[in-house]
């Protein structure tokens, strides 16, 4: 059959006319705002986007001072590698300026493929490679928020915003190799109780809003910047928590559960009773993977189960 296409063009809209020997369609497509576009391209905003590695895809902003990457957890830049010292290399953001230093590292830090010996003043799409890790130096708004906006779809979970099963299994290993170096490390797994009992009572959009009130909860009033939540599948999550020793993740663990007791799930004019079981677990040099840790974790979730719900179980290393 044959087709003869138009296309009327404007600013920033376009719409396409297509004539066939049967009919006529008109499809008007979404008008495009250029001139955002074009100021987010123009805009400094500096960033470092890891393009190889464990985090790959994720963006850290340069804010205006020192950021130091390393090892360790205190630095702006965490790199969860052996072959990564505690405190690797740094970037000093000036204005406009970012400069790139090694602060005297096992390994060195390349940049370009070159390993530097002085402080680099960093330009437009330069490659630093620290341990296995890639970053691209990136200063216009525009490539750091696309970046930004596509790792957040490919590592959070679609209905409650928090991180998907496989963000939740990578950061989990690059922080066991943390751990390693003698950082505290614990993991919160905790499941909703009777959930199908809700979803088939109340309906699976009620059910749906439990599951994004739980997460909006928990991120709002219990969990420390560092740690990471996730949704690990069904009405089960998953909460590591760096650099915190058993004791801390016992109390925090209690902590969702009191909220989640406490707090008024209330959907179209109905209250929808919520509690949790919850087993806390924490790394030991004899759970060799993220695997390992996390079997000790769900059998002490299930004992919460068994013993009643709505409770917290955790075991001494």
């Amino acid at each position: 059959m044959a087709t003869d296409d138009k296309k009327k063009k404007d600013s920033g809209s376009w719409e396409e006319v297509r004539v066939t020997s049967t009919q006529t369609e008109v499809l008007t497509h979404a008008s495009v705002d250029t001139d955002d576009l074009m100021g987010k391209a123009s805009k400094l905003d500096p960033a470092l986007i890891v393009v190889q590695g464990e985090m790959l895809g994720k963006v850290f902003r340069l804010k205006e001072g020192i950021s130091q990457i390393g090892r360790q957890p205190d630095n702006a830049v965490v790199i969860q590698q052996r072959a990564v010292s505690g405190h690797h290399a740094q970037v000093r953001r000036e204005g406009g300026t970012v400069i790139l230093e090694d602060l005297k590292s096992t390994n060195g830090t390349i940049l370009n493929k070159d390993k530097i010996e002085r402080p680099q003043v960093l330009q437009q799409n330069d490659l630093i490679k620290i341990g296995t890790c890639v970053f691209k130096y990136s200063e216009n708004q525009l490539d750091t928020s696309f970046t930004e906006s596509l790792h957040h779809k490919g590592s959070t979970d679609e209905l409650t915003g928090v991180y998907n099963k496989a963000y939740l299994m990578s950061s989990l290993a690059s922080a066991i190799e943390v751990a390693k170096s003698g950082f505290p490390l614990s993991v919160v797994i905790f499941d909703l109780d009777h959930f199908k009992r809700v979803n088939d009572t109340y309906g699976h959009i009620a059910g749906d809003y439990v599951l994004k009130e739980t997460t909006r909860l928990i991120k709002d009033t219990v969990v420390r910047s560092e740690d990471i939540l996730g949704r690990w599948g069904g009405e089960e999550f998953l909460l590591i928590m760096p650099d915190a020793k058993l004791e801390i993740a016992v109390g925090v663990a209690e902590r969702i559960r009191k909220t989640m007791e406490m707090h008024d799930f209330v959907f179209s004019g109905m209250k929808i009773p919520v509690t949790a079981s919850l087993g806390v677990s924490m790394w030991i040099p004899q759970l060799k993977t993220a695997e390992d840790f996390l079997e000790v974790a769900d059998q002490l979730l299930y004992k919460s189960k068994q013993e009643g719900r709505n409770r917290v179980s955790f075991k001494r290393p």
